[in-house]
């Protein structure tokens, strides 16, 4: 019986996560598929406020929080 090492994350990536759904899309290309979207409204002026919406990958829904704030200095 031999003992399976844990690899290290490169960059901060899973490799053994990553080639597993390397695997899964090869297998079914539709788990693959993803799409996602940003709402973005002007505050005025020069200021945008941008909302992340949800990313859907395959049948999995990937929730994200994230909010930005964007404003072009007159510099």
């Amino acid at each position: 019986m031999s003992a399976k090492i844990k690899a290290e994350p490169i960059n901060g990536i899973d490799v053994e996560a990553l080639h597993g759904f390397v695997g899964t899309v090869t297998t079914d290309p539709a788990a693959g598929m993803v799409s996602f979207s940003v709402l973005t409204t002007w505050q005025g002026g020069t200021r945008t406020r941008a909302k992340i919406l949800p990313i859907q990958l395959g049948d999995s829904c990937l929730a994200r929080r994230a909010r930005l704030i964007y404003e072009v200095s007159s510099e």
